[in-house]
């Protein structure tokens, strides 16, 4: 009878040590791929900090060019991000020159290691309008990688639409 009951404390309290998570009840945990990088699996990491990486824009379609820097090649950029449980925003800081300045601000959703950023407004004085959405994946607390689709229009007759593709790699130390 005192085995059962032992057996019984001790499940009891593994069930509650797992249940509080990590430090503060946060449950944040990584697990080791196969090349040996850590992976964020919970939504409690705090990725706010700033990030230094690379960018790259492709033109899918339309006339006009892609956002100022070097299309299809890799270009320097600094992100900030600021986090607050499963919301964030992410400002492009340098390696992307937007216009307007606004362009480069994002409102994202963090859903464990995946973060969500888009953005859309006025763009221009003359009814053009932009739209960006960003999507990120966090390898680590320290690097990351996402793809997204941008697009620039102007309704009307004489109206067009272009759109082009960026990628970043990020990492902090």
């Amino acid at each position: 009878m005192i085995k059962v009951w032992l057996a019984l404390i001790l499940t009891i309290g593994m069930v509650l040590l797992a249940g509080c998570g990590g430090e503060n009840g946060n449950t944040t945990s990584f697990t080791e791929t196969a090349t040996g990088e850590n992976t964020t699996t919970s939504a409690t990491a705090d990725y706010s900090g700033s990030w230094q990486g690379t960018m790259v824009y492709s033109l899918v379609s339309g006339i006009c060019s892609c956002p100022t820097g070097a299309t299809n090649k890799p270009g320097d950029v600094t992100v900030s991000i600021s986090q607050k449980g499963d919301t964030a925003v992410m400002k492009i800081l340098s390696g992307l020159q937007c216009s307007p300045a606004e362009a480069c601000n994002f409102n994202c959703t963090v859903n464990g290691n995946n973060m969500t950023c888009t953005n859309s407004g006025a763009a221009d004085n003359e009814g053009g309008r932009y739209s960006n959405t960003y999507g990120m994946v966090f390898k680590s607390e320290k690097t990351a990688s996402g793809s997204g689709t941008s697009a620039y229009s102007i309704a009307g007759a004489d109206g067009f639409e272009c759109s082009w593709n960026t990628s970043m790699e990020l990492s902090r130390s």
